[in-house]
């Protein structure tokens, strides 16, 4: 194409009408091939850039704050959904990355802080739709929110202060120990959480596993968790740790329960012999 229209156009270059009645038959069929493809592969761009951002744009904004491609836009929905499923999941996108948008700015804020976002934001009776939706969107996330922070609330300190936080994995001492405790429940009382832990719950988990793991010597086991235990000097500390040891420890110990025979097979084992 390039030779018939001279060598100086872009191969892209949006072709003249007239133009057209200059080409060769072939041509004229090459130049119909290549414009329906084109269409065909702007669709499948557009396509797979709104189903990217359903999938991924939600969770994206939560993290960072913002979405680094460009947002579909309504009339994107209805170019791939057609104007009666479009217009619906052009909505759910808007709310779920307004929700997304919203987590994000909350994530940092305390508990009273997002309380009293909420009260600011709650709409008067007889409100607009507008401002109902603006509250709706605020609360989901103000909710998911607070569920993250009660799950795992020394994991999310630790995550929200990363410069700051100890390092889990590498406390070597009882006294390093203490200090990442000391700090983790300081942390989680400064943001105003409702629930307060001693340890990350993966921590709580790895210990828990490997205090019934028995690969490691019986005394080894004791001697580490002993150590922890006497590094917490405070009694609430102590049982909120070990209230958090004991999913992963039971859970250990029905493995290890597993993998043994019953003492009935063990007694018909040896009357066989």
């Amino acid at each position: 194409m390039a030779q018939a229209f001279g060598d100086t156009a872009p191969p892209d270059q949006a072709i003249p009408l007239e133009a057209i009645t200059y080409l060769k038959p072939d041509d004229l069929a090459a130049l119909k091939a290549q414009a329906n493809n084109a269409t065909v592969a702007r669709m499948i761009g557009a396509h797979a850039r709104v189903m990217l951002a359903e999938q991924n744009a939600p969770a994206v904004i939560a993290t960072t704050g913002k979405y680094p491609e460009e947002e579909p836009t309504a009339q994107d929905f209805v170019n791939i959904y057609g104007s009666d499923e479009g217009p619906r999941r052009f909505d759910d996108f808007r709310i779920t990355t307004g929700v997304a948008k919203a987590y994000s700015d909350m994530y940092p804020a305390t508990n009273q802080a997002i309380h009293a976002d909420l009260r600011d934001a709650e709409p008067a009776p007889g409100g607009s739709p507008e401002a109902v939706e603006r509250y709706e969107v605020k609360a989901a996330a103000a909710r998911l929110i607070m569920l993250a922070r009660d799950a795992d609330p020394a994991a999310y300190v630790s995550q929200l202060y990363r410069g700051d936080a100890p390092d889990w994995s590498k406390l070597e001492t009882p006294e390093d120990f203490q200090a990442a405790v000391n700090w983790a429940r300081a942390a989680q009382q400064q943001m105003g959480f409702r629930t307060v832990l001693s340890v990350p719950q993966e921590f709580s988990d790895r210990m828990g596993a490997r205090y019934v793991d028995e690969s490691v010597p019986p005394q080894q086991r004791i001697i580490e968790l002993s150590e922890k235990f006497k590094a917490l000097r405070n009694p609430e500390e102590r049982f909120t740790f070990a209230w958090q040891m004991l999913p992963s420890a039971l859970a250990g110990l029905r493995r290890n329960a597993a993998g043994k025979p019953s003492r009935r097979e063990t007694a018909h084992g040896a009357t066989a012999c």
